[in-house]
């Protein structure tokens, strides 16, 4: 489903550090959402990562009162890739989180970002994949004290101990009318009904999320 409006939304990202078995640590990027109540992992980055899966069986409440459920979950620790912050969390995991995020390049030219402060995602106007989920549980901690707020027509920087992140209503460009995804669309046979549920239910939670956010 699509809006056309003049304004779009973009969502906070960060790139951390995530540890493996092994006790080293790789790369991944992160969806911070605080309308999630738990965290998520995709299987491609569970498989990197090889650690032990746990049985852990939740029911996910989604669109429609509809119910299904998640029965695997492994344990590890985030860390910042600008500090030395680190988070012990569960993530339980899913086939896909997210499409692209965003969904297209951001032209970010007229932004007045500030040169003297580190990004948690220092290309989050570029679509790229999203490898995990940090829900509500962990979220609150990451916020700092530190928040930047460029004019109407641009998101707002919030500190957190990951980085400054970016998120918020932001008016692009372009003069003809952009059209805002607000569900996003998956193949049928990439995903299992569970996984598509609950997908509806966190992109719809997003949406509303962002509408609403303390960031705009």
């Amino acid at each position: 489903m699509h809006a056309t409006v003049s304004d779009k939304v973009i969502l906070a990202t960060a790139v951390i550090k995530i540890k493996t078995n092994s006790g080293d640590f790789v790369l991944a990027r992160a969806l911070l959402d605080s309308g999630s109540q738990i965290n998520f992992v995709t299987e491609e980055l569970a498989q990197r990562l090889h650690l032990r899966r746990e049985d852990s069986c939740i029911s996910l409440l989604g669109i429609g009162e509809s119910n299904s459920q998640v029965k695997k979950k492994i344990h590890t620790v985030v860390k910042s890739r600008v500090g030395c912050n680190e988070y012990a969390i569960d993530l339980w995991i899913l086939k896909s989180i997210s499409g692209y995020q965003p969904d297209h390049t951001v032209n970010v030219s007229g932004w007045k970002i500030p040169d003297n402060i580190q990004l948690a995602d220092p290309y989050f106007f570029k679509p790229q994949k999203i490898d995990l989920l940090i829900g509500a549980e962990t979220f609150f901690d990451l916020l700092s004290v530190g928040q930047i707020k460029q004019g109407p027509e641009c998101p707002i920087l919030q500190k957190t101990s990951l980085g400054w992140i970016v998120s918020g209503r932001y008016t692009p460009g372009e003069k003809s009318h952009q059209k805002m995804t607000v569900n996003l669309s998956y193949q049928e046979e990439s995903l299992s009904s569970i996984d598509k549920t609950l997908l509806k239910f966190l992109d719809c939670r997003r949406c509303a999320l962002s509408l609403q956010s303390p960031f705009r």
